[in-house]
């Protein structure tokens, strides 16, 4: 029984993941050189509601708390299927627009 209704919610992450500690190490060590400014690329795969989402959401919520100075997001690429979509959606969840510098429009 779902005793908490913000578990169904998207943007949800739970505080902790029982019987996934294999799942979690491995994408932690995966992760892990990222705090020197470089990791591998990852593919995560499996069935339809395997907790794939909820893993990464995890992992890397763990890891922006360790203030590695780490900045996620996540993209549901199924309602945000472009790239323009996905990155508008990435830069206003993460309220990153203050840092990108705005061009002058042209003259001339």
């Amino acid at each position: 029984m779902i005793t908490d209704a913000r578990a169904l919610r998207p943007e949800f992450v739970p505080g902790d993941l029982h019987h996934r500690e294999g799942q979690i190490d491995h994408l932690s060590s995966v992760l892990a050189p990222i705090q020197f400014d470089h990791a591998e690329n990852i593919t995560i795969f499996g069935p339809n509601g395997a907790g794939k989402t909820t893993i990464a959401k995890y992992v890397l919520s763990q890891l922006e708390r360790e203030s590695l100075g780490i900045r996620w997001g996540y993209v549901d690429c199924m309602a945000d299927n472009t790239t323009a979509t996905a990155l508008h959606t990435l830069v206003r969840d993460r309220n990153l627009s203050d840092h990108l510098r705005r061009r002058e429009p042209r003259t001339g």
